[in-house]
C-alpha cells in the first residue's frame, strides 16, 4: 500500500534509534478486557509473544514492536478488524488513571492548552515512537502526531488510532459535555486512506471536518479553546505529576543510554578478537546475530556507526603497540591491517592530532623523566 510521504522528527536520545520498544504496557489490561467481549483467552491475546508466559504477575514497561504486531495479528485473526480501529477502541476506552502519570498530568492541568504542552514532553512515556508538535497557526491551535522514526504498518495505523482515541478519552473527561460544543470548528487531517482504511467514513457524519491522504496526521481547533478553564486544574498536584513523570523520564532515558553503550561494547569485543584483520559489518553482524541494516541503524541511534567503531578500536590497540614499545611503526600499522603504513599514519594523525612517531617520541621522553626523577630520588635518598 502506498502511503503519502509522512513527516518525520528527529526526537530521538542515544540508544533509541530502531526502536525496539511500542506502547505502555500500561494499555495491556484494557486490551485483554476488549477482547473478552470477542471471547478470547487470554492465551489466544498473547500467543507466541513474550507476555505469554508472565501476564499477569510480571509486564515489562513497554510493549516490545515484535510482540505488538504479533498481538494485533492475533486479534484480528479473531475479530478481523484493522489495527486502526484496535488502536481507536483501545484508546477511546482508556480512563485518564490508565495512562499512567501522563494521565495525572492531564488531569490536574488548569487548561487543554497546558494538558497538551505537557502531552508532548512526556509522550514517550505511552509511546517512544511518536511525538506530539503542538504550535499555533494564525487563531487556530495544533496538533501534529509525528513518527520518531519511519513505521510500518501495522504499528503506524494502530498508533494512530490508539492515540486519536486517547485524545478523545482524555478531552472528554477533562472537558466532559462542553467537548461537544467545543469541537464544532475542529478539523483532523490524516495520512491514512479512506480507500485502504473505509471505517474511516464514519467520522465524515460528526461535526467535526476530516481529511484523509493528507501529507500530516494534524488535528487544530480554535485558540480560545485552548484556554478554556477546566474544572480539575491544581497547580501543586499538578507540579508532583511533573516531578514524577520527569524522573520516569530520566529512568527511561538512562536505560536507553544502557542499551546503547551495551551494544558498542559488544562490537568491540568482536572487533577486539580479530587479530591483523578488521571484520566488515556483515561479519560482526552475523557474530551478534542481527541484520547488517539493523546493526547499523542501532549504532547510528546510539550516536556512532560502524566505521566509528572500527577506527575506536584500532586507534585504541595503535596507543597499546605504540606503549607496549616491542613493534616498529610499520609492524604496528600491519598488525592492525593496514596495508600501508602512511594510511596508518594519517589515521592515527587525524585520531590524535599527532603521527604514530611523534607519540612514541613523547613517551620515551616521559619515560626518561620519570627515570631521572627516579635516579635522583635514590641519590638523595642515601646521601
Amino acid at each position: 500500500m502506498s502511503k503519502p510521504m509522512r513527516s518525520l522528527v528527529s526526537a530521538r536520545v542515544p540508544g533509541q534509534g530502531s526502536i525496539k520498544e511500542c506502547i505502555s504496557s500500561d494499555y495491556i489490561d484494557q486490551i485483554v478486557n476488549y477482547m473478552n467481549n470477542f471471547a478470547m483467552d487470554v492465551s489466544e491475546i498473547f500467543a507466541e509473544t513474550a507476555l505469554a508466559d508472565t501476564y499477569p504477575d510480571t509486564l515489562p514497561d513497554m510493549i516490545s514492536k515484535r510482540d505488538c504486531v504479533q498481538i494485533l495479528s492475533n486479534i484480528k485473526r479473531k475479530n478481523h478488524q484493522s489495527p486502526l480501529m484496535i488502536g481507536l477502541i483501545i484508546g477511546v476506552s482508556m480512563r485518564p488513571t490508565g495512562f499512567g502519570q501522563l494521565g495525572y498530568v492531564g488531569m490536574c492541568s488548569s487548561t487543554l492548552d497546558e494538558a497538551l504542552i505537557h502531552s508532548g514532553r512526556y509522550l514517550s512515556l505511552v509511546t517512544p515512537l511518536m511525538a506530539f508538535k503542538y504550535f499555533h497557526e494564525g487563531d487556530r491551535m495544533c496538533l501534529e502526531l509525528i513518527e520518531v522514526e519511519p513505521l510500518e504498518e501495522p504499528i503506524y495505523v494502530f498508533l494512530i488510532g490508539l492515540l486519536l482515541g486517547s485524545i478523545h478519552a482524555m478531552s472528554l473527561f477533562l472537558l466532559g459535555d462542553t467537548l461537544f460544543k467545543m469541537i464544532d470548528d475542529s478539523k483532523v487531517t490524516l495520512t491514512l486512506s479512506a480507500e485502504t482504511y473505509p471505517e474511516l467514513e464514519i467520522f465524515q457524519h460528526g461535526p467535526i471536518e476530516w481529511h484523509f491522504s493528507a501529507d500530516k496526521n494534524c488535528i487544530s481547533f480554535s485558540k480560545e479553546k485552548a484556554f478554556y478553564p477546566l474544572a480539575n486544574g491544581n497547580k501543586n498536584s499538578l507540579k508532583l505529576a511533573v516531578v514524577s513523570c520527569d524522573r520516569l523520564l530520566e529512568e527511561q532515558e538512562a536505560k536507553q543510554l544502557q542499551q546503547a553503550d551495551r551494544l558498542v561494547r559488544r562490537v568491540e569485543k568482536v572487533l577486539e578478537s580479530y587479530d591483523a584483520s578488521v571484520p566488515d559489518l556483515d561479519a560482526v553482524a552475523q557474530n551478534l546475530c542481527l541484520s547488517p541494516r539493523t546493526l547499523s541503524r542501532r549504532l547510528n541511534a546510539a550516536d556512532t556507526s560502524f566505521s566509528k567503531v572500527v577506527m575506536d578500536v584500532r586507534m585504541l590497540k595503535a596507543q597499546q603497540l605504540i606503549q607496549d614499545g616491542l613493534l616498529t611503526i610499520k609492524e604496528i600499522a600491519y598488525r592492525l591491517g593496514y596495508t600501508e603504513v602512511s594510511n596508518f599514519s594519517a589515521a592515527f594523525k587525524k585520531y590524535y592530532d599527532k603521527s604514530p612517531g611523534e607519540a612514541r617520541r613523547k613517551l620515551l621522553n616521559q619515560q626518561v623523566s620519570i627515570a631521572d626523577v627516579s635516579k635522583m630520588w635514590s641519590r638523595e635518598k642515601h646521601s
